[in-house]
C-alpha cells in the first residue's frame, strides 16, 4: 500500500500564487511565462500565467535518442512549444549542469555534443524572448519548496537529480547524481530509471529508501522532497520529513526563476536572459525570506587576495571535486584568485594557454586522452586582464590532433595580442601553413608527454621531421617530453635549425630536486642558447598547491642559466588527462589553479624587474614575432 503523502497540484498553484501576490512583482503583472521541462524520455512544455498557474493544456514530444545535438534539441523544443500560442519570456530546465545558461554537462543527453552549447542565448534569439535555463532538478525545486529552512529536492526520472535551497534562496548546484552512492555506483545508476527496470520496484525502492538516509545524514534536511517521473514508483511509508510531490513541479517551478529584481545578462539579440540573480519566494508570513551567506565571484580587474583553502573545499566550491593527486578540480575555467603583487609591464605575455569550444562545433579528435570541459576566448581575455597582461600564445591541445580550427578561432577572437601554436602531421601540406602563419601561428607542438611516448628514437624521429616543416616558414619546434627524453635528444636539440622550446619545465620535478637525472642538460641547453624553457604550469611539478612553491630552486637555476631563454606561462585552462576508469563520454574537470599566485612566483624566482621584463616581454616578443611596443 502507498503510504506516501503527495502535495496535490491545487495546492501547489494555490502557493504559487499566493507567493506572487505577496512578493508584488511587479513584472509578472499579466505576463505569460513559457515553461519547459526538459527529460531524458521526454520534452514537455506549458504556459504560465502571472500566478504560476497554468493556461491550457501542457504539451509534450519524445527526447530524441542520445546523443541530442544542439540543432536538434532546440528544433525538438521549438516543436514541443508551437502548439501553445504566445508568450513573453520562458523558463527551461535542463537535465545537466548549467552555467549562465550554458551547458556543462548533459549525461543523459550527450554531453560530447552539448558541452559548452549556449542553450539560453540559442532560444532567446530564436524565439526573440528573453530566456532563462537552469538545472531541471533546480527548477522543480522552485515549484515544491515552501520557503522555510533546509529543503532537499531529489528528482527520480531517466537519471537523478538534486537541488538544495535553504530559506527558499537556491544555494550552488552540485552534480550530486554523478557522486558513488554504492561502490562506484552513482546515484544515477543506483536509482535511474535502468536500475529500476533491471531490479524491478521492490528492490529499487530499498535503494531509494537507503538514499534518503544518507542525504539525511549528510544534508540534513528539514524536509525533503522527491519528483520525477519515477516518484510515481514510491511505494513505501515515508517519514514525515519526506513527501512525494507532483511532476508538474517541474514546469510549475519555471515562475521562480523571473521572481528577480536584479537585471540578468543580456543575450546577443538584446533580450534579457541569465539565471535569476535573486530568486526567491518569501515566506509563509510574506517577508523575504533570510539568505544563507554565498561565496562572491571576484571581478577580474580586482581579484580577491588567496584564500587558504583545501583542495578539496575549493573544488567544492567552484562545484567540482579533489583527488588524491592534491590538486582542485573546477568544472569551469579558473580565474584568478590573487592580484598580481609587482607591477606587470605593459607588454608581458602568458606563452602558454589552451581554448576549448563546444564538441558540436569544434569536434574532438578519436584518439585523446581526455574530454575538456568548454574554455572560451571570452574567458581567456578575463584572465588577461585579471592578471594585466596584454599578450598571449594559444598551443594546440592534444584533444583536437592536427584540427588546429579552434585554436585558430581563439586567436582570431583575440585580436593582435594573441599568436599560435598549431600541431601538424603529414597531411598538412604547406597552403595550410602559410595560411596558418598569416594568422598568427609561429610554431608546431611535437607532444610526446600526453601520448605516454618515451622512446628517444621515435622523439627523435619526430623532431627531425618538424624541422624540416618549420625552418622555411621562421617558426620555433615546442617539444613537450620528459628529462629523459631531453637527455637523449641533446645532441639533436642543440644542432637544431630552427628555436626548440620545452615546456613546463622539462617535466622535471620539484621534489627531486636540481640534482635529478637530466636536468643539468636542460640546463646546458639554456645556457648555452639552444632552447628555450617555459617555466609553466608549476602544479605539473609540485603537489603542493596552492602556491606550488617548492618549484623554486628548478626556476631559478633555470633563469640564472640563461635569462634570455626563458618565457613564463599559466597552462590555463588547466586540463588533465581522464581519471581512470571514467571513459572520454565523462568531461574532465581542470585543475583548480590560481594564476594569480602563479604569476607572483615569478617575482620570487626572478626579483630583478629588468630579467622579469626579459622573460614576459622581451623573450615572447622575439620568439613569436610579436610587434614592437
Amino acid at each position: 500500500m502507498l503510504a506516501a503523502k503527495k502535495d496535490g497540484r491545487r495546492a501547489r498553484t494555490t502557493l504559487l500564487s499566493w507567493r506572487n501576490s505577496e512578493q508584488g512583482d511587479t513584472h509578472m503583472e499579466k505576463s505569460k511565462t513559457l515553461a519547459v521541462d526538459i527529460g531524458g524520455t521526454g520534452i514537455k512544455a506549458a504556459l504560465l500565467d502571472e500566478n504560476g498557474q497554468m493556461i491550457g493544456k501542457r504539451s509534450r514530444v519524445p527526447t530524441p535518442p542520445k546523443p541530442v545535438a544542439p540543432e536538434v534539441l532546440t528544433a525538438t523544443i521549438d516543436e514541443a512549444v508551437s502548439a501553445l500560442g504566445g508568450f513573453d519570456r520562458a523558463s527551461v530546465g535542463f537535465p545537466g549542469a548549467v552555467r549562465e545558461g550554458r551547458v556543462l554537462t548533459a549525461p543523459n543527453l550527450g554531453t560530447e555534443v552539448l558541452a559548452g552549447f549556449d542553450l539560453q542565448n540559442e532560444l532567446s534569439k530564436r524565439w526573440g524572448k528573453p530566456v532563462r535555463v537552469m538545472n531541471d532538478a533546480d527548477v522543480q525545486g522552485f515549484g515544491a519548496i515552501k520557503g522555510k529552512g533546509v529543503e532537499f529536492v531529489l528528482t527520480l526520472g531517466t537519471g537523478a537529480g538534486t537541488s538544495l535551497f535553504y530559506n527558499g534562496k537556491i544555494l550552488p548546484h552540485l552534480e550530486l547524481a554523478h557522486h558513488p552512492i554504492k561502490g562506484d555506483m552513482t546515484y544515477d545508476e543506483y536509482v535511474g530509471r535502468a536500475a529500476l527496470e533491471k531490479i524491478g520496484k521492490k528492490k529499487w525502492n530499498k535503494r531509494v529508501e537507503r538514499i534518503i538516509g544518507v542525504l539525511r545524514t549528510v544534508v540534513n534536511f528539514d524536509h525533503l522532497y522527491i519528483g520525477g517521473g519515477n516518484s510515481k514508483a514510491v511505494k513505501f511509508e515515508l517519514p514525515a520529513d519526506v513527501s512525494l510531490v507532483s511532476n508538474m513541479d517541474g514546469l510549475l517551478g519555471g515562475i521562480a526563476l523571473w521572481r528577480s529584481e536584479a537585471p540578468a545578462r543580456r543575450s546577443s539579440n538584446g533580450a534579457r536572459g541569465g539565471a535569476p540573480k535573486e530568486a526567491r519566494p518569501t515566506s509563509r508570513r510574506g517577508r523575504a525570506a533570510k539568505a544563507m551567506p554565498q561565496p562572491k565571484v571576484a571581478k577580474a580587474a580586482t581579484p580577491r587576495q588567496p584564500r587558504r583553502r583545501s583542495p578539496a573545499t575549493a573544488a567544492a566550491a567552484a562545484g567540482g571535486e579533489s583527488s588524491g593527486d592534491g590538486h582542485g578540480r573546477t568544472l569551469v575555467a579558473s580565474q584568478p584568485g590573487t592580484a598580481p603583487a609587482f607591477s606587470v609591464p605593459f607588454g608581458a605575455c602568458d606563452c602558454h594557454v589552451h581554448v576549448f569550444g563546444a564538441a558540436a562545433e569544434f569536434p574532438f579528435a578519436a584518439r585523446r586522452g581526455y574530454t575538456p570541459l568548454p574554455a572560451s576566448a571570452d574567458e581567456l581575455l578575463k584572465l588577461q586582464r585579471g592578471l594585466h597582461l596584454s599578450r598571449v600564445v594559444i598551443v594546440q591541445p592534444s584533444v583536437y590532433g592536427s584540427d588546429n580550427a579552434c585554436t585558430l578561432d581563439g586567436m582570431r577572437r583575440l585580436g593582435d595580442r594573441a599568436r599560435g601554436v598549431a600541431v601538424i602531421d603529414e597531411n598538412t601540406d604547406r597552403e595550410a601553413l602559410d595560411r596558418m602563419h598569416r594568422a598568427g601561428v609561429r610554431g608546431i607542438r611535437i607532444n610526446l608527454e600526453t601520448a605516454g611516448e618515451t622512446d628517444p628514437d621515435t622523439a627523435r624521429r619526430n623532431l627531425i621531421a618538424a624541422l624540416e616543416r618549420v625552418a622555411p616558414l621562421g617558426w620555433h619546434v615546442q617539444i613537450y617530453t620528459r628529462l629523459s627524453v631531453i637527455d637523449r635528444l641533446a645532441e639533436d636539440l642543440s644542432q637544431a635549425q630552427a628555436p626548440i622550446v620545452i615546456d613546463h619545465f622539462g617535466g622535471a620535478q620539484a621534489a627531486a630536486g636540481t640534482e635529478q637525472p637530466g636536468f643539468s642538460t636542460l640546463l646546458s641547453l639554456v645556457r648555452d642558447g639552444n632552447a628555450y624553457v617555459k617555466v609553466s604550469a608549476a602544479y605539473r611539478s609540485s603537489e603542493k598547491p596552492p602556491a606550488y612553491d617548492d618549484v623554486a630552486p628548478l626556476a631559478r637555476a633555470l633563469i640564472e642559466a640563461n635569462p634570455d631563454r626563458i618565457v613564463w606561462g599559466t597552462d590555463w585552462p588547466h586540463p588533465h588527462a581522464a581519471e581512470p576508469g571514467k571513459g572520454l563520454k565523462q568531461p574532465a574537470p581542470f585543475y583548480d589553479i590560481d594564476d594569480g599566485l602563479a604569476l607572483n612566483q615569478l617575482a620570487e624566482w626572478a626579483p630583478d624587474v629588468a630579467i622579469r621584463r626579459k622573460i614576459l616581454v622581451d623573450n615572447p616578443a622575439r620568439l613569436y614575432g610579436f610587434p614592437p611596443l
